[in-house]
């Protein structure tokens, strides 16, 4: 059988790719020689220990580096192929996700699962990025500029062999500090690892979220969760990858370029069978409806008005879609607002306005209006 390595194109990782690696995934440094640098870590069974090579130009250093990976390869139970690419990759960041099952095995989907799982892969990525910036449960159609920019830089990445697998990538600019020590922690760290950090802990706090709501704790074990970026929006992207493409086992994992490890341990792995996918659906529907969203846009009817005066304004029932139903929104609007909403419902025209959705009892309430406007069209809803 031929090595592995001269299977494997490209770079030879660095002595620096290698000693982030370790220390990002809970290796811990135990002292060098002139030749090799000592690393331990605890596992279940006992303590693991590995060597990585030191001297990059000695004849042997690819077959060391080689040898290194085969080591990690038994220790971790990965891919030797996955491994050597994370660490041979210095600059990325990078999300994969591995949809397994019976109906994969060739690794292929129809066309349209394809269109809906890339959107959905999307969606994952823009649900972190706006946790990146203001974690919450919920957030609008409208998302916030920095996170819509994101989805400019990062890309999809060359597929892999073996499963239906999607690459994630985003670039880090060089680390200005290159010692490997901890970061300053007043030295915030790019937006775009920002995102991938909240895409790592969010995906393992959906996967601890649904685990938990199947025993029991229900939508609390989500919501609990926000900090770190579990959000409807991410719930919901990772249910549509397991039901649009027929997958038994949605796998992620998020690596580090090892030139920029991240500054605090995360959770790399997660794992979501068709019974967690359900139950990320149906929390993300609950998320939408008990939670709070700000910054949402909304077009409608006006259905029903009620002032004691118009004078000091009043409450206006409005007909607008929510997350593809018709619902009512009770506004409450100025004197000035109030008029404009009593000419549109005399003649049938459509309102639009922005605010926060509040839900009040059995009712759905906006509150923090502005951008009050008749849009000078007929209605087309009954």
């Amino acid at each position: 059988m031929n090595d592995l390595v001269d299977d494997i194109t490209g770079p030879t990782p660095t002595i620096q790719s290698m000693q982030s690696y370790l220390l990002s995934h809970g290796w811990a440094h135990q002292g060098n020689d002139h030749f090799w640098a000592s690393y331990s870590k605890a596992l279940p069974g006992g303590i693991a220990e590995i060597e990585a090579p030191l001297v990059s130009t000695a004849s042997d250093f690819r077959r060391a580096v080689d040898a290194f990976a085969k080591n990690l390869e038994v220790i971790e139970r990965r891919r030797f192929r996955d491994i050597w690419r994370e660490l041979s990759v210095t600059d990325v960041d990078r999300l994969s996700i591995r949809l397994a099952g019976n109906g994969l095995r060739d690794g292929r989907i129809s066309i349209e699962a394809g269109r809906a799982l890339f959107q959905a892969a999307r969606d994952l990525t823009l649900a972190a990025a706006c946790s990146a910036l203001d974690p919450r449960s919920v957030f609008a159609k409208r998302k916030p500029a920095e996170a819509m920019k994101f989805l400019d830089t990062a890309k999809f990445g060359q597929t892999e062999i073996g499963s239906f697998i999607i690459n994630i990538e985003s670039n880090v600019p060089p680390k200005l500090q290159l010692d490997l020590l901890p970061e300053d922690p007043d030295q915030a760290s790019p937006f775009s690892r920002r995102v991938m950090e909240m895409l790592a802990s969010g995906i393992s706090g959906a996967q601890d979220a649904a685990t938990d709501a199947l025993v029991g704790q229900k939508l609390s074990a989500f919501t609990e969760r926000r900090a770190i970026g579990v959000s409807a929006n991410l719930c919901e992207a990772i249910a549509l990858m397991i039901d649009c493409s027929g997958a038994d086992i949605v796998s992620t994992r998020v690596s580090f370029a090892s030139h920029h490890p991240p500054s605090r341990a995360l959770p790399l792995e997660a794992h979501f069978s068709t019974q967690l996918g359900q139950t990320l659906a149906t929390a993300g529907a609950k998320l939408r409806e008990t939670s709070d969203t700000p910054d949402v846009e909304l077009t409608g009817l006006v259905r029903v008005l009620a002032s004691k005066d118009t004078l000091f304004g009043g409450d206006v029932t409005i007909e607008a879609t929510i997350d593809g139903r018709q619902k009512h929104v009770v506004v409450r609007l100025s004197s000035t607002d109030h008029n404009e909403a009593i000419r549109a419902y005399e003649n049938r025209l459509m309102v639009s306005f922005e605010g926060t959705l509040r839900r009040s009892g059995n009712s759905q309430i906006v509150e923090e209006l502005r951008g009050f406007k008749v849009l000078e069209v007929s209605a087309a809803l009954s």
